[in-house]
């Protein structure tokens, strides 16, 4: 697929028709050329890479709302440093 491993490991979450050997997540896998050329023409491998950096978006945004709210509930405490803040 001229893919790294990380870019073909994600494709997979996105439904990449790759099967394992046994039930270990860490197992070998292996995939039939037919059924990687389907997902690839009824998919689209960069429907899933768009996917991909909307949900790194969102981590980020949801990790600086969590930064935000922490600052937040220092300031609620320290009142002084709500002044200090602000000018």
């Amino acid at each position: 697929m001229r893919q790294g491993e990380r870019t073909v490991k994600r494709w997979e979450q996105f439904g990449l028709p790759v099967h394992r050997v046994g039930e270990l997540q860490k197992g070998p896998v292996f995939a039939f050329v037919e059924e990687v050329e389907k997902w690839e023409k009824t998919t689209g491998t960069r429907n899933a890479d768009v996917i991909q950096k909307l949900e790194n978006k969102v981590k980020s945004l949801e990790a600086e709302v969590r930064l935000l709210k922490r600052e937040n509930r220092k300031l609620k405490r320290n009142p002084r440093a709500k002044a200090r803040a602000h000018h």
